[in-house]
């Protein structure tokens, strides 16, 4: 038994009927088996279509053995006649994508015989990876060609090929596939690309609408490509138009001078955060001017320090201290909640019973050596004084 895959010749079905061949719970929900179907299954590295059979929300879509699989979270009768609907922006969608994905691969093959290697096309995101390394003038390079054949609005045609015309076929295929092999053509006798696919495409390019590479990266020796394409591509500009648009008011400049407003604002905050580090430094020292040579505990408390400024802190406190020297400064400083990040040492002590007394009273996250410990106690102030005061 295998299912009648509906979207194989019309991508474009959006409403069908179908009868219910099997009804069976799984999971805590129930998977149902159709003599024919247009949602496309999880498969070749894209998400299954969403939709409805009967009105029911389809959650899940799977084939297994040449048979689609409908999750849905309620039952229907077997040999009930039902009629089952796709969620059509979302297939589009996903037409739009995987069809641009093609001429992008296409052209990266011809152009840099670079291989595509995996394609995830999934609900948020659309992530490909080629077996070398593309750089920014090279992909603003493919961005101005694919786009110039969207628009060209070329045919594409998909088609199971008898097994005599297969063999006068050149097609990209990453795995060795049985027959059947079904073979998505982008121009006139795949003038821009051929390529074996299972999934549903566009029947012009120009309903792409755009491709656009939003980023990318070196991975695992090859690129890594983050793209969106038609209303996905519209949507991604929106939302970064409309954050331009609350930044050039927040910043009281205009949408093209918010580079110029960062560069202005970045100088600002790096003479901020000099006369900060200036004040702490100063700070740090008014505090260890009060610290007397004792042979008791020395517990410093600092605001804002630094893991630096405990060191130097620590450096210059142990050498005065006959018994257990702890350094803090507050982990937050806004945080209404106390909890300090803490240095502690001892030139005559073993801090080894210490630290898992640490842990034990004042819930400490640290570790350490007999002589050094570090970490974080979260108690308030008065509490690790008190705590310093009883060792």
């Amino acid at each position: 038994m295998r299912t009648l895959k509906l979207y194989d010749n019309d991508g474009y079905t959006r409403v069908f009927s179908a009868r219910v061949l099997s009804c069976s719970p799984a999971d805590g929900r129930f998977d149902v088996v159709l003599d024919q179907t247009a949602f496309f299954p999880e498969e070749g590295g894209q998400c299954c279509d969403k939709g409805y059979l009967h009105g029911i929300p389809v959650l899940d879509v799977q084939e297994r053995d040449g048979v689609i699989h409908h999750i849905l979270d309620c039952p229907l009768d077997q040999g009930a006649l039902v009629e089952g609907e796709i969620d059509w922006p979302f297939r589009f969608r996903n037409m739009q994508t995987h069809t641009g994905e093609h001429i992008l691969s296409a052209l990266i093959l011809r152009e840099y015989r670079m291989h595509n290697k995996g394609f995830h096309l999934g609900a948020t995101a659309t992530v490909v990876d080629y077996d070398g390394v593309l750089e920014r003038p090279e992909l603003d390079r493919l961005e101005d060609e694919i786009n110039r054949i969207i628009y060209e609005n070329h045919p594409v045609r998909c088609w199971y090929p008898a097994t005599e015309e297969l063999k006068n076929l050149s097609y990209r295929c990453k795995t060795e596939l049985a027959d059947p092999i079904r073979i998505v053509q982008i121009g006139e006798n795949g003038s821009v690309d051929s390529c074996a696919c299972c999934a549903p495409h566009v029947r012009l390019t120009g309903e792409i609408g755009m491709l656009k590479i939003l980023d990318y990266e070196h991975y695992k020796q090859g690129t890594r490509l983050f793209l969106v394409c038609g209303t996905d591509a519209l949507l991604d500009y929106r939302a970064r138009y409309m954050q331009d648009l609350r930044l050039s008011a927040q910043y009281s400049v205009k949408q093209n001078d918010l580079s110029l407003a960062f560069s202005r604002l970045e100088k600002k905050i790096e003479q901020l955060q000099k006369t900060v580090r200036t004040l702490r430094e100063n700070e740090l020292g008014r505090v260890l001017q009060t610290v007397s040579k004792t042979d008791g505990n020395i517990c410093l408390f600092f605001d804002g320090a630094t893991a630096g400024d405990l060191r130097v802190a620590m450096n210059h406190s142990l050498p005065l201290c006959g018994g257990i020297c702890i350094v803090l400064t507050k982990k937050d400083p806004d945080s209404t909640s106390e909890s300090y990040d803490f240095m502690m040492a001892s030139s005559s002590k073993d801090l080894t019973p210490l630290i898992s007394r640490l842990r034990a009273e004042l819930g400490a996250k640290c570790g350490g050596n007999p002589k050094m410990a570090q970490g974080f106690i979260p108690v308030s102030r008065e509490a690790i004084e008190n705590w310093v005061d009883s060792i």
